[in-house]
């Protein structure tokens, strides 16, 4: 009986043929003996994309490699209805959008709350993720939690 670490990121990005995707990307990673170990390290994750692959960084300075064959991620993105009922994304790099993005955390609708029924998987390579940012880029992890591993 094991646990593994699991943490979601969250990105936009123009992939190599300039065509924009928006993921979330489930990694799993380490292979714990309790449930808090594996949270522990999930928590503290820094997630760097790094010479050719992606690369975990932990509090306890434990650094997990995934390659660009890893079959542990997942990829997944909200629905079409889901999108069409959202409207366009809100870039929050626009100091004008601030004041929207406040007003529509404010509104307490169900339009704009996501939950595991509003995704869906994708099928994506890891490979063409990793090659659409550059080296060094800190990807941005959202959430984190564990998976129980039965023997």
């Amino acid at each position: 009986m094991s646990y593994s670490a699991k943490i979601l990121i969250s990105e936009q990005f123009q992939d190599k043929i300039g065509e924009k995707k928006e993921f979330d990307v489930e990694i799993l990673f380490g292979d714990f003996q309790t449930e808090e170990e594996a949270e522990k390290e999930g928590s503290s994750a820094k997630v760097i994309i790094e010479g050719g692959g992606i690369v975990i960084r932990t509090g306890s300075d434990t650094v997990y490699q995934i390659d660009k064959n890893y079959s542990k991620v997942k990829f997944l993105q909200i629905k079409k209805e889901k999108r069409e009922q959202m409207g366009e994304s809100i870039d929050s790099s626009v100091p004008e959008n601030i004041m929207k993005i406040i007003e529509t955390l404010e509104d307490e609708s169900s339009l704009y709350m996501i939950g595991p029924e509003d995704m869906e998987k994708v099928d994506y390579l890891l490979k063409d993720f990793i090659d659409s940012f550059p080296n060094g880029y800190v990807l941005q992890n959202i959430s984190y939690g564990t998976i129980y591993n039965p023997d």
